[in-house]
């Protein structure tokens, strides 16, 4: 007779990527105006990128015979966040008989907003002011800073 003697042995493997965010908040400005007139907002927001692809990680690894080990490997650990945000605000009202005579006052206010669309460092707060109020001076209407 003969006999035979065997054991299985089971591996596995897994990989995870997950994914979080945490302590959400929300912020929101909003602007009135009376027609005919415009409004405009432009928010400024803070934004902060931890990026290291290549995170050095260890491995420890515990096998169902008791055996154990440790591997070497990397991991991608990126982050963004907005820690703060500012708004600038302005309205204004145009008169009525400047806009009977120039249909185009609007048209100033979208000027004005792609001008400044792109902003960056070198954009101030009162060279976006100056160009707002030009839309209403000369008797075309009231500019206001909120």
């Amino acid at each position: 007779w003969t006999a035979t003697q065997g054991h299985s042995v089971t591996m596995t493997s897994s990989e995870t990527k997950s994914f979080s965010t945490g302590n959400e908040k929300s912020a929101s400005q909003s602007v009135e105006y009376e027609a005919p007139g415009a409004g405009l907002i432009f928010g400024i927001v803070e934004r902060y990128v931890y990026d290291k692809s290549d995170t050095p990680t260890k491995t420890y690894l515990k096998c169902s015979d008791g055996s154990e080990k440790t591997e070497d490997g990397t991991m991608a650990l990126r982050s963004v966040t907005f820690p703060s945000v500012n708004y600038w605000s302005w309205s204004g009202e145009f008169n009525k008989k400047a806009c009977d005579k120039d249909a185009r006052l609007p048209e100033c206010v979208d000027d004005v907003r792609r001008k400044y669309i792109k902003y960056d460092a070198d954009t101030k707060k009162r060279n976006v002011q100056r160009d707002w109020e030009k839309c209403f001076a000369g008797g075309k209407g009231i500019a206001k800073r909120l």
